[in-house]
């Protein structure tokens, strides 16, 4: 039976227009309740539209889109609203600014991401990108739902999976490359090379070490970090490294020591480069024959962390303060960055005990 028709049965019982009013709105809670799944969202979808059209929201996917990273701009980073952005500009030319963005399905945000993973696997790369899409567009949906209090409304993103990601062990630079680059390093290069690797401090908490930072009497660096995007700098205290007592500090207490670099420094990678294609043509007679037949594998500055994680570790050093210098606050981080480095004299081969070997 139609909703009119069983207000019209209900009307016929009562005697005063006043009265079937009041039979009307004591019916329609109950129609509610029997309309079918699709009916209700139909009915919620057809709201969201009057509200937009009303200029109430913009329920359209290009505002919506526009409106995020407005709000990224002033919360977040200028580097990581232009990522953003150019994640959710994929979305938009897939589907056009003008879709209701809750229109949007799973079946279409599915054949997006895969379409950006079959793009990644022609072009021989893994699927950083198309999860990267993935997470920008939950997070979109899921901002739009919250900012608009649609309690009943589904993330579609959110049943998605994410693409599986080739598993690679971090690269920790053996002791041999780590002696030839610091040999083709300029004086302020090669201090700033060892204070990283030993300290296992990250790039950019050298790059702000301060003169007031350095503490001679206790033989303590502080460090100066920021966990998070949106929260103030943390410091940590961590041992004066041996390279300190070398450096040429400026008069004022107030200046950072490694001024040379505003920016992410490149000579380490191109320092590799030079190395690997002197390696090539033979002309190493000045270093040591063993690395003559070696290239050089292509590290960054993060490797260097992973390198005195680990090499800590095998010096036995106390899992906690490892975790502490390298500025963790959860264990699985600190054993994600810890590679072995060689087996222990406790190795039993043929029940015959067997030195340390370094891999």
């Amino acid at each position: 039976m139609k909703k009119g028709d069983l207000i019209d049965e209900v009307s016929k019982v009562v005697k005063t227009k006043k009265d079937a009013q009041a039979a009307e709105d004591c019916v329609l809670p109950s129609i509610t309740k029997v309309l079918e799944k699709g009916d209700v969202l139909a009915s919620r979808r057809a709201h969201l539209e009057s509200m937009a059209s009303n200029g109430t929201i913009r329920m359209k996917l290009g505002d919506v889109v526009r409106m995020r990273i407005e709000e990224i701009e002033l919360q977040r980073t200028k580097l990581y609203a232009v990522q953003t952005e150019a994640y959710l500009q994929k979305a938009i030319d897939a589907w056009g600014k003008h879709t209701p963005v809750f229109d949007i399905n799973r079946d279409m945000i599915q054949r997006l991401l895969n379409s950006e993973a079959s793009r990644l696997k022609r072009a021989g790369k893994d699927n950083y990108a198309a999860n990267r899409l993935r997470t920008a567009l939950h997070t979109l949906f899921q901002w739009a739902i919250d900012r608009y209090d649609f309690v009943d409304q589904r993330n579609p993103v959110a049943r998605t999976k994410k693409f599986p990601i080739t598993e690679r062990v971090k690269y920790v630079p053996e002791q041999w490359e780590l002696d030839m680059v610091e040999q083709n390093l300029n004086a302020k290069q090669r201090l700033l090379f060892l204070f990283v690797l030993q300290t296992g401090c990250r790039l950019g908490e050298a790059l702000n070490l301060k003169v007031k930072d350095l503490d001679f009497d206790k033989r303590l660096v502080t460090l100066w970090s920021r966990k998070s995007k949106g929260i103030n700098l943390v410091y940590r205290r961590v041992p004066m490294p041996l390279i300190v007592d070398e450096f040429k500090l400026p008069s004022s207490h107030n200046v950072r020591i490694f001024k040379t670099w505003s920016s992410h420094p490149v000579f380490l990678d191109k320092t590799i480069q030079r190395v690997n294609e002197k390696n090539a043509t033979g002309v190493l007679s000045n270093w040591q024959e063993t690395w003559k037949t070696k290239l050089m594998t292509r590290f960054n500055w993060h490797n260097l962390r992973h390198r005195a994680c680990s090499q800590w570790l095998k010096d036995n050093m106390p899992i906690s303060e490892v975790m502490h210098r390298l500025g963790h606050k959860k264990l699985a981080v600190t054993m994600a960055y810890a590679q072995l480095l060689g087996y222990s004299h406790f190795t039993l081969m043929g029940s015959q005990e067997v030195d340390s070997w370094d891999f």
